[in-house]
């Protein structure tokens, strides 16, 4: 059976997304949703740190002594030094989370962009053809020239 061109061309946009780990986005048949962009974690489901009145004492803490719990007010952190020791180590790992998922989104975001691209540059847009607003910047700027001539 011979490939009509417009199944080659899709065959290669397949190719090219498989290749930029986007098919399963994609794919008529089986479409995923991209990455959204993360949220950065904030400090308001923590409690902000009691922050204990110094004292003057005389007597040097002992080695063996178990520290105090940490006490916490009503108000919500503000920053990193607001937090107990255990909302720290959770807001630490919730960091991680999200500079993992960032640099994932990042990622993706630019394969999409590239495959856009690509898809652009081996299109021929003709001048009769209507692009959508906001889509010109992916366009070659040959062809800007073309559209601009016509008054589109």
């Amino acid at each position: 059976m011979i490939e009509s061109h417009s199944q080659r061309r899709l065959k290669g946009v397949e190719l090219q997304a498989i290749a930029s780990n986007l098919w399963e986005y994609i794919d008529p048949e089986n479409r995923e949703d991209l990455i959204k962009k993360p949220e950065k974690p904030g400090f308001s489901r923590f409690r902000k740190r009691m922050v204990p009145p110094l004292t003057r004492s005389s007597q040097a803490p002992s080695a063996s002594a178990t520290p105090a719990p940490e006490l916490v007010t009503n108000e919500q952190a503000q920053s990193v030094e607001n937090l107990t020791a255990e909302a720290r180590y959770q807001y630490g790992l919730m960091w991680s989370i999200f500079q993992h998922d960032a640099k994932q989104h990042e990622i993706q975001r630019v394969a999409v962009k590239e495959l856009k691209t690509w898809i652009l540059k081996t299109v021929r847009i003709h001048p009769h053809v209507l692009l959508p607003r906001g889509t010109t910047d992916l366009v070659p700027e040959s062809h800007h020239t073309i559209q601009d001539d016509k008054g589109l």
